[in-house]
């Protein structure tokens, strides 16, 4: 697990780099790195990504291009 910083970093490197939307999300008060291990969080989120990646792969086509990324979300 890196500081936040790096996080910070590695995301605007990612929007600078990349032709496709890079997303950053912080959860505030989150326990992180619960995922090193498998439990009932990490099989929460894996449910969650297969089903967002499952959604934007349907829906690609419907999906603008050339917006503005998105600099980050907070979930208060």
């Amino acid at each position: 697990m890196e500081p936040q910083p790096y996080g910070y970093l590695f995301v605007a490197k990612a929007q600078r780099e990349s032709k496709n939307p890079v997303l950053y999300a912080e959860l505030p008060g989150a326990h992180h790195n619960f995922d090193l291990f498998h439990s009932i969080r990490s099989e929460a989120v894996i449910d969650g990504v297969t089903a967002f990646t499952t959604w934007v792969l349907a829906n690609r086509e419907r999906i603008p291009t050339g917006t503005a990324p998105l600099k980050s979300v907070s979930f208060l």
